[in-house]
């Protein structure tokens, strides 16, 4: 049962990010039905030279995000996930106050892994497909995203180097296809994890993402359209289970560094439901 908390914990990982993150595999024939709510919130920016630079007095930048999503366990070593995201955008710039909701990016993907003998230590190949369900067309208003179609490739390795404990090395590529200017985004990210008791996990994750892109690379406080930039984030996480199939987990994150990025700092809750 320990095993089973580590993958639901990822699994929220996974699907409340904005990434493919790690995982084992669910099982055949089991299913999960996961919960997230994320906040974010940045008032500073990273320049074009790293340095930190403050908005406007009282400027800033909020977005809220619930999520539902649905993963199952299609065989043995293969699964299946489905993520359906809300998004609500605050922006304030120069005293003037925007908002923005609707539907996300819709995500779905497939995990294939590949176990040692062991099954100690797993290495996971990861394709996901990314549909927008909203238009960029009122420029009044804060975007929710690129509002562009896209796939994303994720291989990333796990395995126990210690007592109760795990370590997912992982390498994603993410390409959005309807502009030319793309943008394409590089992630690579470090995970490490400890069962503090048979019930309790403490997490921490550090991710770097480099996004590059032929258009413009000029900043823009309107965040969700950045498309060159580069950065840091280091997240910590903690999941207790309190019944045989339910898991609540609390996540923290902040951007450690960057170049034309949203310093943001903010947390995710996510309740996990194994279905029987």
């Amino acid at each position: 049962m320990r095993n089973y908390l580590i993958i639901w914990f990822l699994m929220a990982m996974l699907l409340s990010a904005k990434t493919i993150r790690a995982d084992f595999p669910i099982g055949k024939g089991r299913t999960a039905l996961i919960g997230t709510y994320n906040y974010f919130y940045s008032n500073k920016y990273f320049d074009d030279n790293g340095k930190i630079v403050n908005y406007l007095t009282r400027d800033n930048y909020q977005a809220h995000s619930i999520g539902l999503n649905v993963a199952h366990g299609i065989g043995r070593n293969v699964d299946v996930m489905l993520s359906v995201p809300i998004s609500i955008i605050n922006k304030t710039e120069s005293g003037n106050k925007t908002n923005n909701y609707g539907l996300a990016d819709i995500n779905l993907g497939f995990s294939f892994h590949f176990p040692s003998s062991d099954y100690q230590r797993y290495f996971t190949i990861k394709v996901n497909g990314i549909i927008p369900a909203y238009s960029n067309q009122d420029s009044t208003k804060p975007f929710i995203g690129y509002a562009s179609k896209g796939a994303a490739v994720a291989l990333n390795y796990s395995f126990n180097p210690f007592t109760n404990g795990f370590v997912i090395v992982e390498a994603a590529y993410i390409r959005f296809f309807d502009n030319q200017e793309g943008p394409s985004q590089y992630r690579g990210s470090l995970s490490l994890g400890k069962t503090i008791n048979q019930n309790t996990i403490l997490s921490f994750n550090f991710n770097h993402q480099i996004s590059v892109t032929t258009g413009t690379r000029n900043f823009n406080t309107n965040l969700a359209i950045n498309k060159y930039f580069s950065g840091g984030t280091l997240s910590v996480g903690l999941s207790k289970r309190i019944t045989r199939t339910i898991t609540p987990a609390v996540t923290a994150f902040y951007t450690l560094y960057g170049k034309n990025l949203g310093l943001g700092v903010g947390a995710n809750f996510t309740f996990i439901m194994r279905l029987p």
